[in-house]
């Protein structure tokens, strides 16, 4: 009797705690969605501004300069963050990568969209070299709301939460936008399988365009496998399969094109 009594003692401790580690969860979320989500004016704003600057770009729009494009390259071989696949012609492709701009979903423009797992981050807050952009997925529950990605050379694949993603990549002109994959990409499942695959993992940061490896590896790539992994398969369909996964292009990958359902700033 004593016994059975323990451990409904230790039923009742464990869902206590479970109820709570959820209660706390959704505070902090709902503490960061006030903090920096963008809706209603302020979300308003910030597309106009981002549809003025794209057009000063389109019209002021100069050549590229080669020679530093070059210079950069030649940097980023010498550290080993590109192997002989790279080529200076994939390398330019993806320093000139624009960033998405479709704004956010009707639906999401007054009541900031809560990110669930498998969401997809994509921020223009960090540039190495040419290189501009950054990508993770979103573990929601399964990683006790965190986000996986790596951060770059001589860094490891890493889960961070919500707000140190923030302190990184947020700040003046920075943005973070995120996108949500439609049911069919069983975006659960990618959360889970980037879990399985990377959480711990001490994988290289380097980029090649061997795409199903995981060592090295790069945030976009990160990503990219984990949908193709869980839901988008030769045998399934609707994802693209490129030699580079940039940030800036995922959502551009899904047949079905994922829905923007906030911004962050």
């Amino acid at each position: 009797m004593k016994k059975f009594l323990c451990i409904l003692s230790f039923l009742g401790i464990l869902t206590a705690l479970l109820f709570n580690s959820s209660k706390v969860f959704a505070s902090e979320m709902d503490d960061f969605l006030s903090e920096y989500a963008l809706v209603g004016e302020k979300l308003d704003e910030f597309e106009r501004n981002e549809r003025f600057q794209i057009s000063q770009r389109g019209a002021k729009e100069k050549a590229l300069d080669l020679a530093t494009l070059q210079e950069q390259y030649e940097q980023y071989r010498s550290i080993g963050v590109f192997d002989e696949e790279i080529t200076f012609d994939l390398y330019v492709q993806l320093a000139t990568t624009p960033p998405p701009s479709d704004p956010v979903i009707p639906e999401f423009r007054s009541v900031a969209g809560n990110p669930q797992a498998g969401d997809i981050l994509i921020t223009n807050g960090t540039s190495l070299g040419g290189l501009t952009g950054h990508a993770g997925i979103f573990l929601g529950e399964l990683g006790n709301g965190g986000i996986l990605s790596i951060q770059g050379p001589g860094k490891t694949p890493e889960i961070i939460g919500i707000f140190t993603w923030m302190q990184r990549y947020g700040g003046i002109n920075k943005w973070t936008k995120v996108y949500r994959p439609t049911s069919q990409y069983k975006s659960k499942a990618a959360a889970q399988w980037a879990i399985n695959n990377y959480q711990g993992k001490k994988y290289n940061y380097g980029i090649n365009t061997k795409i199903f490896e995981k060592d090295p590896t790069y945030c976009s790539k990160i990503v990219w496998q984990a949908f193709w992994h869980s839901s988008a398969a030769v045998q399934v369909g609707g994802i693209h399969q490129p030699l580079i996964a940039s940030p800036y292009d995922l959502p551009g990958y899904f047949d079905k094109k994922p829905s923007h359902i906030v911004t962050w700033q």
